[in-house]
């Protein structure tokens, strides 16, 4: 009986023992993933902290990125030319222009950008109903800013 009663006695102690050992792995772990994530928040580049654009990286900088016609006719057409500049040391590719709606169209250079030079993506909307509208497209390239978004808005009279 004395020899069950020290069993249970020396499981008793080892479980006590493994549950301090895990506490202490948990803190650990706690203190290393805080350590592992300030150091990632702390290990920007110079040049996402000042805002240039990084070594061998376009960059893309729009006049603007919202237009209002005002007030448009029923189904004809109308379009705005928003003009954007690569502003970074690389050249700038326009991968695709996503509209939002099917009553939206969009054209944009195929060709790339030189670093300095200019260009211009055109959106054309085409009110189908009456009553203000509000769509955007979605420029996605391969700049610093991977994604940017233009606006258009009017009345459809």
């Amino acid at each position: 009986m004395w020899s069950n009663i020290t069993f249970v006695m020396k499981s008793k102690l080892n479980f006590q023992q493994q549950i301090i050992k895990l506490i202490a792995m948990k803190k650990s772990m706690i203190l290393l993933s805080a350590l592992f994530m300030f150091s990632m928040a702390f290990s920007q580049d110079m040049a996402s902290v000042s805002g240039a654009t990084p070594m061998n990286k376009s960059g893309i900088a729009f006049e603007a990125v919202s237009y209002d016609f005002g007030a448009i006719s029923l189904n004809k057409p109308v379009s705005h030319k928003f003009t954007l500049t690569n502003n970074g040391n690389a050249p700038l590719i326009i991968s695709r222009v996503a509209t939002t709606c099917g009553c939206t169209a969009s054209e944009y250079p195929k060709e790339a950008i030189l670093p300095g030079k200019s260009a211009g993506i055109v959106i054309t909307y085409n009110a189908a109903s009456t009553g203000a509208f509000s769509k955007s497209a979605t420029v996605y390239s391969n700049a610093a800013d991977e994604t940017v978004v233009l606006k258009i808005k009017g009345v459809v009279q």
